[in-house]
């Protein structure tokens, strides 16, 4: 899997990891949100804030674990981790581009400029709660936003 990465233009971020969560692997979208780390250096950082470990028994942290919205260095992403028991593989979506081309595709509905505002912070993935407080509106006049979008 590592090579099918490894080759440039790919949008999907890709790190592997050991299951002490060393880098062993990035590729470039990777590197671009997270920033370049070493082999064998720690990650303590996006992905690996949220992730956490079982109850104990290492087979407890096998499967896949999905992480919307997340705070990266570089910006906000989607993570997909998965154990396979072997290594740790995380998966990035970075969604800054995909909700600007949203946005624009919005605009040409004429939404006022709160509206627009509104609905880039939704599709970013706040909740009502953080788009809210962001904006300094109550969510009752969020909830106003939301139905005239």
């Amino acid at each position: 899997m590592r090579e099918s990465y490894r080759s440039g233009g790919e949008t999907l971020g890709v790190c592997i990891k050991s299951l002490d969560r060393r880098v062993r692997f990035q590729n470039q979208p990777c590197i671009a949100l997270c920033g370049k780390k070493k082999d064998g250096e720690l990650c303590e950082q996006g992905c690996m804030l949220h992730y956490k470990s079982g109850v104990g028994d290492r087979s407890f942290d096998q499967g896949l674990r999905l992480f919307r919205n997340i705070e990266v260095p570089q910006g906000r992403a989607d993570a997909v981790v998965i154990n396979d028991g072997a290594e740790i593989t995380t998966l990035l979506f970075e969604k800054q581009a995909l909700v600007k081309r949203q946005v624009a595709y919005l605009e040409t509905f004429r939404l006022s400029p709160t509206e627009v505002t509104v609905i880039e912070k939704v599709l970013a993935g706040m909740t009502n709660q953080e788009v809210a407080d962001a904006l300094c509106i109550s969510k009752s006049t969020l909830r106003t936003h939301l139905n005239n979008i």
